[in-house]
């Protein structure tokens, strides 16, 4: 089973968000007999403004989402998560980053490492969130791209992109990148590929939109 969670958009005294584990995993059960696994999918927008103390928060209701999904059926859960670019902090200033991020949309092939640690700063409360609930071994095939297997009866190789790393305060459409590897990078191992990102096709810019939409060819 999957469950599907996005833009939940999550500010410190949100009490309503925290009360709708129940009503989630009650909806979400209802129809459904026999599983043999619970994969909990956030496609970014967690938090309102990437405060660690808002995904605290957000954290009081995914520990009782599971607990209810838990106490019905005993089978796995896994949790996981993608940015958006609310999930990013920009409280601090953003100067150098802002550099950084016009100098890698010119020369988009040379995103090093290096330069990907300091985009992805604003994302570090995000990170250490997703960190704690992610009991997953991800392999990275670029800077915003990384993969897992799931077995199973179906078998399922998620992708998740992070279409926020190019994220600013005052976001443009039409401006984001993702790093993307050669396509034959993924492995063709499993029953089922899913793709998990935040921001429409839209959002990225032109050429790379047009990219990320053939890897659904054969």
């Amino acid at each position: 089973m999957l469950i599907h969670i996005t833009d939940a958009h999550t500010v410190v005294g949100d009490a309503l968000v925290s009360r709708r584990g129940h009503a989630i995993a009650t909806a979400a059960l209802s129809e459904v007999m026999e599983l043999e696994e619970i994969h909990i999918i956030f496609t970014g927008d967690t938090v309102q403004s990437g405060k660690a103390e808002e995904y605290l928060v957000f954290e009081s209701f995914l520990k009782d989402l599971m607990e209810e999904l838990s106490s019905a059926r005993s089978v796995p859960i896994k949790v996981l998560n993608v940015a958006g670019n609310h999930d990013c902090d920009f409280a601090e200033d953003q100067s150098l980053r802002d550099m950084l991020l016009k100098s890698a949309l010119q020369s988009q092939s040379n995103i090093t490492s290096q330069i990907a640690k300091v985009l992805s700063q604003p994302q570090d409360n995000f990170r250490s969130y997703a960190d704690r609930w992610s009991t997953n071994e991800f392999a990275d095939l670029s800077v915003s791209c990384s993969t897992f297997r799931v077995e199973g009866s179906t078998s399922i190789r998620y992708v998740l992109l992070n279409s926020a790393l190019f994220s600013r305060k005052s976001e443009a459409q039409g401006g984001l990148f993702i790093s993307l590897p050669n396509k034959d990078a993924i492995p063709s191992d499993s029953d089922k590929v899913v793709f998990l990102m935040h921001h429409p096709l839209g959002w990225l810019v032109p050429d790379n939109a047009r990219e990320l939409a053939q890897w659904h060819l054969p």
